[in-house]
């Protein structure tokens, strides 16, 4: 997405120097100049708008989602070398229990008890890891709609970006946060508590 809006800005600054290029080619049409420099100016106004605009959501999504990566996405990696130490722990509880010499009964029950403790951590570790993976998963579809809707211009903004109101942009803006609330609400319910201070639209009913 970032390197698709900089290849954008790139090619309408691309276009803006060839429309100057060819006032200049037209100088001695003054009017023609005239209107192609006039014209090169505006786009080059627009290019700057949205060079702002591009700056500001991708330091607020960048900023969100590295946020995210570096909370969530490290305390998942911090859990997943406990589970795989816990499961070299029972793997070599079994390979124990198994080499166990059968005529000596005090260190059998040794090994089995241990392989009894082991197999249970690793049970209970287990179901904490792939909770975690579920809601991991959760939280990155939520972190992404969050920032696509907290980067969408409320309605009272929009005659600040229009100069005149524009139906069609308008229906865009307003089909496009709707579409994003509606995904926001099919978040599981529980997700809402792992998440504070973000926006949840829990569902009812």
């Amino acid at each position: 997405m970032i390197e698709a809006g900089k290849v954008y800005i790139t090619t309408n600054k691309h276009f803006v120097s060839g429309v100057r290029d060819l006032s200049q080619q037209c100088r001695n049409d003054e009017v023609v100049s005239e209107c192609l420099q006039k014209f090169g100016d505006s786009l080059q106004e627009m290019i700057n708008y949205h060079m702002i605009l591009f700056d500001q959501a991708q330091r607020s999504v960048r900023q969100q989602l590295h946020n995210f990566v570096k909370d969530d996405v490290r305390k998942f990696k911090e859990t997943k070398k406990q589970f795989d130490k816990v499961r070299e722990d029972m793997e070599m509880s079994l390979v124990k229990n198994a080499q166990a010499p059968r005529h000596r009964p005090h260190e059998v029950e040794e090994a089995t008890g241990a392989l009894t403790l082991t197999r249970k951590c690793f049970r209970h570790l287990a179901l904490d890891y792939v909770l975690q993976i579920n809601v991991l998963q959760a939280k990155k579809k939520f972190e992404i709609l969050d920032a696509v809707r907290a980067r969408l211009p409320p309605p009272s903004s929009w005659p600040i970006l229009l100069p005149s109101p524009d139906t069609k942009f308008c229906a865009c803006v307003c089909w496009a946060k709707a579409r994003v609330m509606s995904l926001l609400a099919l978040c599981p319910p529980w997700l809402g508590t792992c998440m504070p201070g973000h926006f949840y639209a829990p569902r009812h009913g």
